[in-house]
């Protein structure tokens, strides 16, 4: 026997259907006629009848469910998006077993035959421990094991790649910090909150005259049939070149100010990763409708949630947000749209100024060490880069140990700190990136070459666990947020003096 699952409305031929002579395979055409009467009468409640069909949904069951599941579920899934399964798994009752893979090797993300092989070594051993009792490998697993997605599009699309793996007890991870970077109208995204006013700025939506639900229809949905008479239309910012390779782990948000100018609009969010030569990748996505009953009035913030991902993005990279008017599927060789476009004229303000602020809000570990801001070269054109290595922590002995390197030799240096980040112009172009009050610690010295010879051989270097542990500040308790950045002298230069970048972390027991 046989189950077929098929694809969108049942528009497409299921490989194994037609192994046994069916040409296609398809909803009951009832169903279809349903669907395509929600679409021409823009009708929610047929669609949420549908979806709510409980011979079709089954999530109101879940939570009754005492079955061990094993799950499965592609980062880039068409048609099953990992958030939901995940949504739904959620609800299982604590004590049912499960263990879920999120990853690649569904519909549009790669074939990897590594991750199929370790996935078919999951399954065998799952089988075998809840059927019969043989313990496995599976019962070392955490409930969610997931991959990384490679940074390195060679990697990503090898099929024998090996691809990192992580674990954890739930999704989303708990020890994630949600870390923003704020839309300014310069088309760049801060890791600083806007200060003052800025320009708005308007996505705007122009459909061609004649084209409605029924020629949607009649398209099935296909993009490059949609496009000349739907035409996408985006606003795009791009963060500073990374200090440090940045790392997510799952669901981003985009938090926006929008006020929209029509009473039926929509808004799309992508993620993407662009290199230095500003060639860019898509990351993830998501997508909001909006339906107002008065135009012209703010809507703050919409959050518009993005899939899952787990993805590291290397030192040197931008990261970019997209606002669009469409939901296409990425990348580009997809045919499809994600969601159905609304079918009318629309503008949308987007606003990214004090009281009405815009931002992208990634998921990052707590632990990580994050670098942020930038550096002016200094006299001999070396930019010092500030970073740490350990873990912030009122108790531990191992150190917490912050370094600039490629500092000039033999010079002085002073290790700044607050607790918040900020952007403040010292002139000469350097910028202090911690807002005051400002503490200072100890004088540092870097050391290098031995000299007269000036270069950049300089090293500063500093234990903050040191400095927590010894008590000086009573601020620095677990759950704080440290800013941190390294002054010093540097008498050649127009400032006389130089600035690394920053970097933020968490203090922990």
């Amino acid at each position: 026997s046989a189950t077929f699952a098929p694809d969108g409305l049942g528009m497409h031929t299921n490989a194994a259907a037609a192994l046994l002579g069916i040409t296609s395979v398809r909803f009951d055409p009832q169903l279809v006629a349903q669907a395509a009467n929600a679409v021409l009468n823009d009708d929610p409640a047929s669609w949420n009848a549908i979806a709510g069909d409980p011979t079709r949904d089954p999530g109101p069951l879940v939570a009754t469910m005492t079955t061990p599941v094993f799950a499965m579920s592609a980062w880039d899934d068409f048609w099953f998006p990992t958030e939901k399964l995940v949504e739904i798994l959620n609800t299982l009752p604590a004590s049912t077993p499960r263990c879920v893979y999120l990853g690649t090797g569904g519909h549009s993300s790669p074939a990897n035959d590594v991750e199929r092989d370790q996935r078919n070594v999951w399954r065998r051993d799952w089988f075998d421990r809840w059927l019969k009792g043989v313990a496995g490998s599976t019962d070392a697993l955490p409930n969610f094991t997931y991959a990384v997605t490679p940074s390195d599009v060679n990697v990503y699309l090898d099929e024998l790649s090996t691809w990192e793996h992580g674990g954890s007890a739930v999704w989303p991870p708990v020890d994630t910090l949600a870390y923003r970077l704020y839309v300014a109208d310069n088309g760049e995204l801060w890791p600083f909150a806007p200060s003052g006013l800025e320009t708005s700025q308007t996505l705007t939506q122009q459909v061609a005259p004649g084209f409605g639900a029924q020629q949607l229809l009649d398209t099935e949905f296909r993009w490059a049939q949609v496009e000349p008479n739907v035409p996408l239309a985006a606003l795009t910012w791009d963060s500073r070149p990374l200090t440090a390779p940045l790392r997510f782990v799952g669901d981003p948000i985009a938090h926006l100010a929008l006020r929209p100018l029509a009473l039926q609009w929509q808004v799309t969010v992508s993620v993407w990763d662009v290199d230095e030569l500003g060639l860019a990748r898509y990351i993830t996505s998501g997508s909001h409708f909006g339906a107002e009953s008065a135009p012209s009035v703010f809507v703050n913030p919409v959050s518009v949630h993005l899939g899952s991902n787990a993805y590291e993005f290397p030192a040197g990279h931008k990261i970019r947000m997209r606002l669009q008017n469409v939901h296409v599927h990425e990348p580009a060789t997809g045919t499809l749209l994600r969601y159905a476009p609304t079918l009318a004229d629309f503008s949308v303000e987007i606003s990214h100024e004090v009281g009405d602020e815009s931002w992208l809000e990634l998921p990052l570990s707590e632990s990580l060490t994050v670098p942020y801001g930038w550096v002016l070269p200094n006299s001999q054109g070396c930019s010092p880069a500030l970073d740490a290595t350990g873990l912030a922590s009122t108790t531990s002995t191992a150190p917490f140990a912050i370094e600039a390197r490629n500092v000039l030799n033999n010079t002085d240096g002073l290790l700044i700190y607050s607790l918040e980040r900020h952007k403040k112009s010292m002139g000469f172009g350097q910028y202090l990136f911690v807002r005051s009050p400002v503490k200072r610690c100890g004088g540092l010295f870097s050391g290098g070459n031995a000299g007269p010879q000036v270069d950049c051989s300089g090293v500063f270097e500093y234990d903050f666990n040191a400095r927590i542990q010894a008590g000086v500040d009573s601020a620095l308790i677990p759950g704080t947020r440290v800013f941190a950045q390294i002054w010093s002298r540097d008498p050649a230069a127009p400032a006389t003096t130089n600035l690394t970048n920053a970097i933020e972390f968490s203090v922990f027991p």
